[in-house]
């Protein structure tokens, strides 16, 4: 799932020094709400997805499916 594979990218940021304080600042997603989505405690929604992944440079797209 993506926003699992996000936060496990924010987890390692986290695990270098990179504060919450910081990543909520540099990515504008309210720090109570990054909190939450650390902890699993909230869905992540999908504007806050978006910022998050603009944040750590990555491009969300859909997925394509091959047709049998």
């Amino acid at each position: 799932m993506v926003s699992e594979q996000l936060l496990e990218a924010l987890d390692q940021l986290l695990d270098k020094g990179t504060t919450r304080y910081r990543i909520a600042k540099d990515s504008g997603v309210n720090h109570t709400v990054l909190c939450q989505l650390l902890r699993r405690e909230r869905s992540v929604r999908m504007d806050t997805l978006d910022m998050l992944a603009d944040y750590l440079g990555l491009e969300l797209r859909p997925k394509t499916t091959r047709r049998k």
